[in-house]
């Protein structure tokens, strides 16, 4: 199929589809506002019933609109997310849909995995969990998929389905951060010790550092969004978009995360610079210039002061790096140490339930190796290759290579991001990586 008429037919329906999503985000929200488990039973049956008989590239669109709201997706604090058994759902549609690709490769990198987990149950006495289920299956499922990806698959509904969903989760987790019974649900007042930062904004995320990783990821999109060639956004869509990737932008920093604070800039000269190259100095200039009015305006009406505060507070007691990091350095060189005292772990890993040390890693890239050891870490690197390999032959290859950096933005970021978070069993983990390396392959910058 010629690439021009997919993207033709794409957006078709979408607006109906974010109609659905945004008055059943509100029912969800007045269901854990009143505290009614009949409403929120109700509303989770409904978003089920949606999933179930809806087309897969909607079911697609739908759990990316539901990621942020992940934690709250549930009648009852305690219960599993009713987003797990979606993705569950998901995987199966998938491989129904398409055709699956046996060959000796792939096969080899799932057999060796799922040997690693084995011999890590068998030496350590423990049954495999169903977190571990919940990483393996979607990574085995997405590298065997033959199928052509864009009758599955639409980078830009999900991309927009994503940052509709945020920026609806961030309006909700203003209204419901005061219900005291919502601290079962998801983070509330978070407050460093000696740091005098109180509250740290999470949307309705489980960890503000994990917010700030999505808020990036979200504006990331935004940028891409607004530089590509295959749809062209009505005026006053792209203005809203633009609202919303920016309220995006602003939130993430009142999660107070050191993290987001440095990956934001990071991004944003990135952006000046795409901006630069594609449109002109002037384009650099003028976006240079709307930012520097925008945080003027703010700190003379005042809207910027929580910010100051907080994060004043928090660079003023980091005088040295393990401060600077939040003790994560200090973390870093126990699990290195750990690394030279059991060599075995770098290999084989402890597995994939089993921490390693007292404290978790804060980094997905230690946590990996750590729970995966190399050999299970490399396999899952080769397995995203076959994923890549898949996407990348169904794609035309008029591309702007010169502009590489540019497709690999919004996965860049959330990976810079996860340096210094353990992600790689958020729920979300996987989608958003997924998602940043089908835009690496498919992505046509704006010229």
């Amino acid at each position: 199929m010629d690439r021009k008429k997919v993207n033709d037919i794409q957006l078709k329906g979408f607006p109906r589809d974010i109609s659905l999503w945004i008055i059943l985000a509100v029912c969800l929200v007045l269901g854990h506002l009143s505290n009614n488990n009949l409403i929120l039973s109700a509303v989770l049956i409904v978003i089920v019933g949606c999933f179930i008989l809806i087309n897969i590239d909607k079911k697609i669109n739908l759990l990316f609109f539901l990621i942020p709201w992940t934690y709250i997706l549930r009648s009852e604090p305690g219960t599993r997310t009713i987003f797990s058994y979606l993705t569950v759902g998901l995987l199966f549609a998938i491989s129904y849909k398409s055709k699956l690709s046996f060959n000796l490769k792939k096969i080899s990198y799932i057999t060796m995995l799922i040997i690693l987990v084995l011999f890590q149950k068998l030496i350590i006495g423990r049954t495999i969990s169903f977190d571990e289920i919940s990483l393996i299956l979607p990574l085995t499922t997405l590298s065997l998929i033959k199928g052509k990806w864009y009758n599955l698959f639409k980078w830009d509904e999900a991309s927009l389905a994503f940052i509709f969903g945020l920026f609806l989760s961030i309006i909700a987790g203003l209204i419901l951060y005061k219900a005291p019974h919502m601290v079962d649900y998801f983070r509330l007042n978070y407050a460093v010790k000696g740091q005098g930062v109180g509250l740290r904004f999470s949307g309705v995320h489980m960890d503000p550092n994990g917010f700030g990783a999505q808020a990036i990821f979200g504006c990331s999109l935004g940028i891409i969004l607004t530089n590509q060639t295959q749809i062209r956004f009505k005026k006053w869509f792209n203005k809203v978009l633009n609202i919303m990737v920016l309220f995006i932008f602003i939130a993430g920093f009142f999660s107070g995360s050191k993290a987001y604070f440095f990956v934001s800039i990071v991004m944003l000269i990135l952006y000046i610079v795409l901006l630069s190259y594609k449109k002109g100095v002037y384009s650099g200039g003028k976006f240079i210039f709307i930012i520097g009015l925008i945080i003027i305006v703010g700190y003379v009406l005042g809207w910027w002061k929580p910010l100051i505060t907080r994060y004043t507070a928090r660079f003023m007691n980091a005088d040295n790096l393990d401060a600077l990091s939040s003790g994560r350095n200090v973390i870093l060189k126990m699990y290195f140490k750990m690394f030279t005292i059991y060599p075995w772990v770098i290999i084989f890993g402890t597995s994939l339930d089993v921490v390693g040390l007292h404290s978790a890693a804060h980094n997905t890239l230690v946590q990996s190796v750590t729970r995966l050891g190399s050999i299970g870490f490399l396999i899952i690197i080769l397995l995203l290759k076959e994923t890549y390999k898949i996407i990348n032959n169904n794609t035309i290859d008029n591309r702007d290579r010169d502009s590489a950096w540019i497709r690999l933005m919004p996965l860049l970021m959330y990976l810079l991001m996860s340096l210094s978070l353990d992600l790689l069993f958020k729920l979300e983990f996987l989608y958003i990586v997924f998602l940043g390396v089908f835009i690496a392959a498919w992505f046509k910058p704006l010229k």
